[in-house]
C-alpha cells in the first residue's frame, strides 16, 4: 500500500499540529511549512500528492507559492487546496485562478 505523502503549509502551531495529528491518523505521511519559503523548499525536496495551502503565511503568502508551483513545469500538476480563514469571495477566486482545486474555509468540518 502506498502512503499518500501531503504537505501542510500553515504558520499557526496549533492549527498545524492538530491537522497534522488528524493526517497521521489516516495513515498519511504529513510534511509541515511555517512559511511559504520553507513550503516551496519542501515541495522541492520531496513532492508531495498535495499540498494544504494557508492564505496568510510569512515570507511568502499561500497565493504567492501557489502561483510558483503552477509556474514551474515540475511542480503545476501537484493539487493544491487552500485551507484558510480568508472568506473574502475576492480571495476564493484569485485562489482558484492561480490553479488551485478547491478553497475550503477554517475550521473545516
Amino acid at each position: 500500500m502506498t502512503t499518500w505523502r501531503v504537505l501542510l503549509a500553515e504558520d499557526e502551531a496549533l492549527m498545524a499540529r492538530m491537522m497534522a495529528d488528524m493526517l497521521t491518523e489516516m495513515q498519511i505521511a504529513v510534511s509541515v511549512a511555517h512559511d511559504g519559503r520553507e513550503a516551496l523548499r519542501l515541495v522541492g525536496a520531496s513532492r508531495p500528492d498535495l499540498i494544504l495551502l494557508d492564505c496568510m503565511m510569512p515570507e511568502l503568502d499561500g497565493f504567492e507559492v501557489a502561483a510558483a508551483l503552477k509556474g514551474n513545469p515540475e511542480t503545476q500538476d501537484i493539487p493544491i487546496i487552500f485551507l484558510t480563514a480568508r472568506g473574502r469571495v475576492e480571495d476564493k477566486i484569485r485562489g482558484l485562478e492561480l490553479g488551485a482545486d478547491d478553497y475550503l474555509l477554517k475550521p473545516v468540518r
